[in-house]
């Protein structure tokens, strides 16, 4: 029962956040953005949950950790 409980959290997590990000892009667009750049994103999206899924724990806090502070830099520029 846990098992299947948490495959369905996780599933409609992943969901929500999919679901962020697409209304995130209509924001910062403006408008709706074109169908194809929407696949395009949808289906990077995709393939990034299922290569996470498969790496290592410690290879994936590495990573975030260094992709967060890259955007950080990229940010802090802006602002």
């Amino acid at each position: 029962m846990i098992t299947v409980a948490m495959v369905f959290f996780a599933f409609t997590t992943l969901l929500g956040n999919c679901f962020y990000c697409d209304n995130l892009l209509i924001y910062i667009h403006k408008k709706q953005p074109e169908k194809a750049f929407m696949k395009g994103f949808r289906l990077v999206s995709a393939l990034a949950i299922f290569l996470g899924a498969g790496m290592e724990m410690s290879l994936l806090w590495d990573l975030s950790d260094v992709l967060m502070g890259l955007w950080r830099s990229l940010t802090f520029r802006l602002f």
